[in-house]
């Protein structure tokens, strides 16, 4: 009788676990650039608001430019909510360089005491 020689018809465990864990190390590092994807768009989405933010409130003094010429230089801080963010909105009156003329200033930071830096700054400049 001749030795019949049998041919594996599979994979063996180690191969099993080796593409295991070569899959599995692909979906973390998938999963990791998902997440970084959600917050900068979460991030951009809240830079945008802002920025719509800022150019109504410049529009709201625009609409009431002779209220605007005739008041003394300020400083006023507000909370303004828009599309499920609420913004910390800090508006300027600064007389200019140039008589005549004052400069508004608005800056737009999030709600959240944590983060300090402005989301958005705008200027307007406004005169006789």
């Amino acid at each position: 009788m001749k030795y019949q020689e049998h041919q594996p018809k599979g994979f063996t465990l180690i191969e099993v676990v080796i593409a295991l864990s070569v899959v599995s190390i692909l979906l973390v590092s998938l999963v990791a650039q998902q997440s970084k994807a959600v917050n900068s768009t979460a991030y951009l989405t809240e830079k945008m608001v802002a920025d719509i933010v800022a150019k109504n409130v410049l529009d709201e003094h625009r609409l009431r430019l002779d209220k605007l010429l005739k008041a003394p230089v300020s400083n006023k801080t507000e909370n303004i909510e828009m599309a499920g963010y609420v913004f910390r909105v800090e508006k300027k009156v600064l007389p200019a360089a140039l008589p005549g003329l004052k400069k508004i200033v608005v800056d737009v930071y999030a709600a959240d005491e944590n983060r300090k830096a402005s989301l958005r700054t705008l200027d307007l400049y406004v005169g006789d």
